[in-house]
């Protein structure tokens, strides 16, 4: 039996690291992702079945590495106070965006805090920055750790400390292969994969709209949305109330089971209805003397959504 054509190290590794990049992405949708990135290119993409094994491959292997952080790993101690910081800024942002944030993750944001430039534009914070860079990375060294290759990121170094033509003649001068990072994958893979395209802006988790008019939809929402926060007179307590919305709309789109099922302008509606209920519960909570100890105060529920919402979307509180 004849073997296909060869596929060669660089179409390999790419399938593996938009895997990793991508976890809920299928096979076939990496394929096609890949299909189009080579289009043109003496690369051969290989079918499904070969993709499969890749993706199966690095998405099964797991090292010590790959276990959720925790102030308790062994690497925390010897951080310097400033990078301990970023490391844990990024962990509490993925704790509230129900986002992955393994101690290999730790390591790369910790190695690239005093690297990664500021960039301007939607999602581009430092730790949005910080936490996208280290998912790169990580794809890139799990890549390499499962197929048992030369690990090598100087491809990656290269995107970050140059921009624009400058980095472009550094690629071209030094036969660099191009530095794929995930936001220049955010149009196209719109199409196959919204809601793990949208992670470019962490703050939109809830936009999974399938169409370019339904993520126009979405968008325009945000502002409407940022503004209902605004009958929060006291600005501490209207970014606490902001968090919580992020982190109920966050677990509510990724583990609500009727929610891939729910119509993209409900959605909408979806999110608009639990920003109220988050406003009306912190406005209630400011109603009480916040010197005070009474049970009431001391002893008052954390929020939840309404039973109603809960039920809509098939999640499980």
């Amino acid at each position: 039996m004849s073997r296909g054509p060869w596929v060669s190290d660089r179409v390999g590794t790419r399938i593996e690291e938009v895997a990793e990049l991508y976890p809920k992405l299928t096979p076939w949708q990496i394929r096609e992702q890949l299909v189009r990135e080579f289009e043109g290119t003496d690369y051969f993409v290989p079918g499904p079945d070969g993709v499969r094994r890749r993706v199966n491959r690095v998405r099964q292997f797991r090292e010590e590495d790959d276990s959720p952080w925790s102030l308790a790993d062994s690497g925390s101690p010897g951080m310097a106070p400033e990078v301990l910081k970023d490391v844990m800024a990024v962990w509490k942002d993925c704790l509230i965006g129900g986002d992955t944030f393994t101690v290999r993750h730790a390591k790369w944001v910790a190695r690239l805090s005093g690297v990664v430039p500021e960039r301007k534009g939607i999602g581009s914070g430092r730790v949005e920055e910080l936490y996208r860079w280290a998912l790169i990375y990580t794809a890139r060294e799990r890549t390499c750790r499962a197929r048992q290759t030369r690990f090598d990121t100087t491809d990656l170094d290269a995107r970050i400390a140059f921009e624009g033509e400058t980095y472009r003649a550094i690629q071209k001068v030094h036969g660099l292969p191009h530095a794929y990072q995930d936001i220049l994958m955010v149009e196209s893979l719109l199409d196959v994969a919204p809601k793990q395209a949208v992670r470019e802006w962490r703050s939109r988790q809830y936009l999974p709209g399938k169409t370019r008019e339904e993520r126009q939809e979405f968008f325009k929402a945000e502002a409407e949305i940022e503004e209902m926060f605004e009958s929060i007179e006291d600005a501490g307590e209207a970014a606490d109330a902001h968090t919580v919305w992020r982190v109920w709309i966050a677990a509510l789109s990724q583990k609500g089971e009727k929610w891939p099922k729910i119509e993209s302008h409900r959605k909408v509606e979806v999110a608009k209805e639990l920003v109220k209920q988050v406003v009306a519960y912190c406005l209630d909570k400011a109603d009480l003397n916040p010197f005070s100890r009474t049970p009431q105060h001391m002893f008052r529920p954390s929020f939840v959504p309404s039973d109603e919402l809960l039920a809509e979307v098939g999640y499980k509180a």
